[in-house]
């Protein structure tokens, strides 16, 4: 299972040891020179903009607009999350280039903006230059994922794109830049019409739904949005779309949840979305204007000492530990006691697998220190499973500050590998009373199977799935990872029982039913390695037989296939860091 597509909180583009947020760029004066960067600083947002202060304003301006908008259309959004949310403003290509997304090691040229998901927040990242419409297209697309995020505990695949593409056309074009929510987007009508829409008996399953995402992108985007479109505007319609996901959360098939839902059969509602597409005109809203506090916010200039951090931080979260590298050393040359720059420094190190060298950096700063270097030390020691000492850095972190949920939870994460449960269910606890989402539950379920737990394994899963429901892509891999754990602690009839939930679930012409099948035993480990099509899925199959073998003291089997993992596995998989840490334990079983 790639940490991108189901991870939930946790991004591809960012591991889970991601920074709360870089150092107060004002906290520290370190005497050099300005920078022609500005800091713009609102309750519900920071812009770090290239240019003078107008320009921070007036993307700051862009931003009020459309969380005005929003709040309209939609009464119940959390736009204020508990997280924070930074936009990162270049204001040429030329300066923007050296940042902009890797793809195999090369940069992403034509990318205008980006989003970067972490678990206390997000960065937008854009330029100024090229086409502006286009940019904030990108940037509202995002900016609406992260709102619904906060809002809903899960959402399938189809609606969660389909309306941030509605909502992302809300700068409008070149030609009509009026602020509106619904303006047709006529590339992806286009696509629409030229290609064909997508059944809707596969975008309805999110299964089915990601892997058209995969492979026949445009037209799933299209599909996506047509079918956002057609629920939103029509008040009947959307009270409809949520019965609709009742149904389909409460377990029922496609055919049934559309008859009940919206009392027509599946090929009827594929008609009425033909016809809508048909349609010469579509209903949108528009906006006028509003006054915002903006004008009130703070503006402050950046020195290039706290420039470098924030754009060394923006490299690491990237993953260009090069580029990452030559500019911390640069800077840290100028102002070698910056401890965010330490921080930043000690973070590129741990996604170096050097936690090591990162607890060197850091524990070579001067007291006091910072929130943020604590954390970071504690991510570090958790990378070399020294519980202990990882829970006395994240309390005192804590203590520091009201902690973030992303911090709740590393703590949480420490007090499980000291086998703490009082401490642990209580930090836990805390975490879901301050953020319920059920992402967390998922996140514990995960780190809870690599640390080698059993049957706290199966409850954390049932947490995530009685939030999240059957109906979440994630909830398998969830109940996957469940099984598992009732396997290593020798509970075979309740990893059965639960095995057999999982099948009741997932279609059997599905890649999860499929795994299913193999935990079941209906099928077996060499069926299940040859219907994989995928690398991502071969490198599930060999894991799953792996970690089954491991579990059945099947040693040799075991190490055969999860060594196939990491040797030729795809490294950014849940499975990949389980198979990982399978492989620790059963050499180290082996003695020397």
């Amino acid at each position: 299972m790639r940490l991108s597509s189901r991870g939930g909180l946790v991004a591809a583009t960012v591991a889970l040891w991601c920074l709360q947020g870089a150092a107060p760029l004002s906290a520290q004066s370190d005497g050099t020179r300005r920078s022609d960067w500005k800091q713009l600083t609102t309750p519900a947002y920071t812009i770090i903009s290239e240019g003078g202060e107008g320009r921070a304003r007036e993307v700051a301006a862009q931003i009020d607009a459309f969380r005005e908008a929003i709040r309209q259309v939609f009464p119940a959004a959390r736009l204020d999350g508990l997280v924070p949310t930074t936009l990162i403003v270049f204001d040429s290509d030329a300066s923007f280039s050296p940042f902009k997304p890797l793809d195999n090691g090369r940069r992403v040229s034509w990318v205008g903006g980006y989003a970067l998901a972490h678990n206390d927040g997000q960065h937008l990242v854009m330029s100024r230059g090229g086409s502006l419409a286009s940019t904030y297209s990108i940037v509202f697309h995002e900016y609406m994922h992260a709102v619904l995020g906060r809002t809903y505990a899960s959402l399938p695949v189809w609606y969660n794109e389909g309306v941030a593409e509605v909502f992302g056309a809300f700068a409008g074009t070149i030609r009509d830049s009026r602020p509106m929510i619904g303006r047709p987007i006529l590339y992806r009508a286009e696509t629409a019409r030229a290609e064909g829409l997508l059944p809707v008996r596969d975008m309805l399953v999110d299964e089915s739904a990601a892997r058209w995402q995969a492979r026949l992108t445009s037209r799933f985007y299209a599909t996506s949005w047509l079918m956002a479109h057609y629920f939103l505007f029509d008040a009947e319609r959307r009270q409809q779309l949520l019965q609709l996901f009742r149904e389909l959360e409460g377990g029922a098939t496609v055919d049934v949840a559309v008859q009940q839902a919206l009392g027509m059969t599946v090929e009827q509602l594929d008609q009425q979305l033909e016809n809508y597409l048909r349609r010469s005109q579509m209903p949108a809203l528009g906006f006028t204007s509003t006054t915002t506090d903006t004008a009130a916010a703070e503006v402050t200039p950046l020195t290039e000492t706290a420039l470098a951090r924030v754009h060394g931080d923006l490299l690491v979260r990237l993953g260009d530990r090069k580029g990452a590298e030559e500019l911390l050393k640069r800077a840290t040359a100028r102002a070698p006691a910056d401890d965010g720059l330490r921080t930043v420094t000690a973070q590129l190190r741990i996604s170096q697998d050097r936690p090591e060298d990162a607890l060197t950096v850091l524990q070579a700063a001067p007291a006091p220190r910072s929130l943020e270097s604590l954390r970071a030390e504690g991510h570090a020691l958790l990378a070399l499973d020294r519980y202990d000492e990882a829970a006395a850095r994240l309390a005192s972190a804590a203590a520091m500050a009201e902690p973030s949920p992303a911090l709740l939870y590393e703590m949480g994460r420490a007090h499980m590998g000291r086998r703490a449960w009082p401490q642990a269910t209580a930090t836990f606890n805390r975490l879901r009373a301050l953020d319920p989402r059920p992402s967390w539950d998922l996140a514990r379920t995960y780190e809870a199977y690599r640390q080698g737990l059993g049957v706290y394994v199966a409850g954390a899963a049932r947490a995530y799935i009685t939030s999240a429901g059957w109906a979440s892509i994630q909830s398998p891999y969830a109940a996957f990872a469940g099984v598992l754990g009732l396997m290593r602690d020798g509970r075979a009839d309740e990893a059965a029982a639960l095995a057999a939930e999982i099948d009741a679930h997932t279609a059997d012409d599905e890649w999860p039913g499929q795994v299913a099948g193999f935990l079941r035993a209906t099928i077996t480990a060499r069926a299940l390695i040859a219907r994989a099509s995928s690398d991502r899925e071969r490198t599930e199959a060999h894991a799953y037989v792996g970690l089954a073998a491991s579990a059945a003291g099947r040693r040799d089997e075991a190490l055969e296939h999860l060594r196939w993992v990491t040797t030729q596995g795809e490294h950014g998989m849940i499975e990949y860091r389980w198979s990982l840490a399978e492989l620790a334990r059963l050499e180290a079983a082996a003695g020397p």
